[in-house]
């Protein structure tokens, strides 16, 4: 898992639905991103990817793109305090052939462009 211009990645206790705890991002900087890396998945199985999210205090209203390495990316909007459960359809990414990496990135056009949280959980493949 890597941050490419902010290293600030948690786990917080506040979780979805999973057993153990969410990840935990800021984001301080437009086009901050955050890539989970899990191993080589061919998509050919799958027809989507759900994943719920959870926006910080200061998030309400933040626009954040989500893609696969090797995909478009779909943008997806935050809201502050409350987890939303997003399925993005491998199709509206542009069918890519790997899923090797999710990468949650600041879209650069979000205002105020303060500092903000994400929180993301439950992370599931679709057939």
């Amino acid at each position: 898992m890597t941050d490419t211009l902010n290293p600030k990645m948690a786990f917080v206790k506040d979780a979805y639905r999973s057993l153990v705890k969410s990840a935990s991002m800021t984001f301080s900087r437009n086009w901050s991103d955050v890539q989970l890396h899990h191993g080589f998945v061919q998509s050919k199985r799958y027809k989507a990817v759900k994943f719920s999210v959870c926006g910080g205090p200061n998030a309400n209203g933040k626009v954040v793109n989500f893609m696969v390495r090797g995909g478009t990316h779909v943008p997806i909007t935050l809201t502050a305090g409350a987890w939303k459960e997003f399925t993005v359809q491998l199709s509206q990414m542009g069918n890519p052939a790997l899923l090797d990496n999710f990468i949650f990135q600041d879209n650069g056009n979000s205002s105020p462009r303060s500092p903000y949280t994400m929180h993301i959980d439950n992370i599931t493949f679709l057939e």
